[in-house]
């Protein structure tokens, strides 16, 4: 016999063996879902699904002759019928079927399997309370405890904190990293994380009401979820600790309360948008009603997602659509007004001073300035100035403005304790500086920043304004009485520096750096004789570079561009205190209806005109002199 057409005929019934030969009544009618094929030399076993790839005996003649031509292409004719016809004669079935294993299969399947009394679906009330217990309801409860075991809870509670850890653990360290307003303060970590688990058990709550709901009033049920207050979470991150970490709370807050829901994705999109949408409302809040506008802008924001989520699930109900938007204008009504009410606690529980509460502080009328303006006119007045110098310098550089220049009204209060040992007091009396030793002299000043502090923390200012009191004067030097001990002294290099610098620390935020400038250069501007604008500009750029060489500014973020805008900013403010007025004319002749006290002294005209140029000199001392 041809050894080609002998290895032909092997190809052919390898290729049919491989795909598997079977009678035509080997697989059962109806025709099973899967099937187990064992081979019977090696034992092994695998399952084939429907529909299987086998062949029938009886139709194999038209695919092997199909199959004959297309590999025998350059045999002849009659040699490719010879081994067609050689293939289907030695061709008989691989693949049987065994019936006693299969009857013993299902016996034992029939064995293992439990009958089916009664369905329960997801959220089915099994009993109320109350209600008499029936052999139905044993069973459900017993069913149900089979399934919900204790260690099926553990694995379930697990599974979520693992989750949990896992997602604040990298927001945490993302937040560290890579925003800039975010801190790391244990009291800060508090308040973000009693916001999260306060504002989660109320999302978990409305959560799990919508599931009680459910059975009962299912569209009730289903559409509870969209009064969910999350941006509450944002809005309070956002307020206390800047925009950054509201976005950041947004997001954290969206993802966690999703992991409570069956269906989490559209509705997550739902959550973040709403917690943006706080945040984005608070960016400039500064009175209580801006709190009422976030919520009515959230309550447009919900409607009209609500509406999109409906028309994606269509078809709907009109009442279906209407209890959507009606629980989600709620929710956004429910966010402002819990906003408002919680804003003033936190401030309590934390610390935290918001801009609300700065401009409750701002307010002339608040005891500690009245005390103030009192006791040490001078140090008011400087107060004012110095904070209108950082409220138009807070705009420029992009710094907080209101907190600026409520720090720059309390910068000075720790003088109320010895208002007279500082030169904007004494109007031109006794300076009590003469008697005491420079060492002593510098005590006093240093004082007053722990004084203000202690004052500050009396008043519940707040932390904010409290450590912009601290960091008013960094570490600068206290130089004319540094310099008059170095002359008293025997040994001028026995003279430590470090006893005559401020105790620091050095201004950790723009506002403090702020404060920091102001207080110096409107300090300075009151020895300028003549105060021309040429001039407040050579004297405010010569102390923003003493101050920066100084190092002062190390460590509160301020760039050249920002200290170069808060040196025009400076000198235009102070221009325009400075200002020069016309010179009128003195009336020609004095009436006898004008007052006595506007009379020249008859007696020693000379010394008239000294008390009007002494008079001048202590305006100008002031700030408010004419020019």
């Amino acid at each position: 016999f041809s050894p080609a057409l002998e290895a032909l005929i092997f190809q052919v019934l390898d290729q049919f063996y491989r795909e598997g030969i079977v009678a035509s009544n080997t697989i059962p009618n109806p025709q099973p879902k899967e099937i187990i094929l064992r081979h019977l030399s090696t034992k092994e076993e695998r399952i084939v699904k429907a529909p299987f790839p086998f062949i029938v005996v009886d139709n194999m003649r038209k695919p092997m002759a199909s199959y004959c031509r297309e590999i025998a292409n350059d045999f002849p004719p009659a040699d490719r019928l010879l081994v067609c016809d050689i293939v289907q004669y030695l061709t008989v079935p691989n693949i049987s079927f065994n019936l006693a294993e299969t009857l013993e299969s299902q016996q034992k399947s029939l064995k293992e399997f439990q009958p089916t009394y009664f369905k329960v679906k997801a959220g089915e009330l099994i009993l109320r309370e109350g209600e008499r217990i029936t052999p139905l309801h044993l069973a459900k409860l017993k069913a149900q405890d089979a399934i919900f075991t204790p260690q099926r809870t553990f694995i379930l509670f697990l599974g979520t904190f693992l989750s949990v850890v896992i997602t604040l653990w990298l927001v945490y360290n993302l937040a560290r990293i890579s925003l800039k307003s975010f801190s790391t303060k244990l009291r800060d970590l508090s308040f973000l994380a009693a916001l999260i688990m306060v504002c989660l058990l109320a999302n978990y709550g409305l959560v799990s009401l919508g599931d009680i709901v459910s059975p009962l009033k299912p569209l009730l049920g289903k559409n509870l979820i969209y009064a969910i207050p999350i941006a509450l979470g944002p809005i309070c991150a956002a307020l206390f600790l800047g925009l950054e970490t509201g976005l950041a709370m947004a997001f954290l807050l969206a993802t966690l309360t999703a992991l409570l829901l069956s269906k989490p994705f559209p509705l997550f999109l739902y959550l973040v948008t709403a917690g943006l949408m706080g945040v984005w409302g608070v960016r400039s809040h500064q009175r209580r009603r801006s709190m009422i506008n976030t919520g009515l802008a959230i309550c447009g924001v919900n409607l009209l997602m609500v509406t999109a989520f409906k028309l994606l699930d269509y078809p709907f109900t009109a009442r279906d659509l209407l209890l959507g938007q009606a629980f989600a204008v709620s929710g956004g009504f429910l966010t402002g007004i819990l906003a408002l009410g919680l804003t003033p606690l936190i401030e309590t529980l934390f610390n935290y001073t918001s801009n609300i509460r700065l401009l409750e502080l701002l307010n002339l009328e608040q005891p500690l300035l009245k005390e103030l303006m009192l006791i040490a006119p001078g140090t008011y007045h400087h107060s004012l100035v110095v904070g209108q110098i950082v409220e138009a310098t807070a705009v420029a550089i992009g710094a907080n403005p209101m907190l600026a220049k409520a720090a720059a009204y309390y910068h000075d209060v720790g003088k109320i304790k010895k208002p007279a040992y500082f030169v904007e007091n004494q109007f031109g009396g006794e300076n009590k500086h003469e008697k005491l030793a420079p060492s002593m002299s510098s005590l006093i000043l240093t004082a007053h920043v722990k004084d203000g502090v202690e004052l500050a923390r009396k008043q519940h200012l707040g932390e904010a304004i409290c450590n912009i009191i601290q960091q008013h004067h960094g570490t600068c030097l206290i130089s004319y009485f540094y310099t008059k001990a170095k002359n008293q002294a025997s040994d001028p290099e026995k003279v430590k520096i470090e006893d005559y610098r401020y105790p620091g620390p050095r201004p950790q935020t723009k506002e403090a750096g702020l404060v920091l400038v102001a207080d110096q250069v409107e300090a300075a501007s009151k020895t300028l004789t003549d105060p021309t604008p040429a001039r407040i500009q050579g004297m405010v750029q010569k102390i923003v570079n003493n101050i920066f060489a100084d190092g002062q500014l190390d460590q509160c973020e301020l760039t050249l561009k920002e200290l170069h805008l808060i040196a025009k900013h400076c000198t235009k403010i102070l221009s325009g205190i400075f200002h020069h007025r016309v010179q009128y004319p003195s009336p020609a002749e004095k009436t006898r209806n004008e007052d006595l006290d506007k009379q020249p002294t008859k007696k020693n005209g000379a010394k008239s005109g000294n008390g009007q140029r002494k008079n001048q000199e202590d305006l100008r001392r002031l700030g408010i002199g004419s020019g």
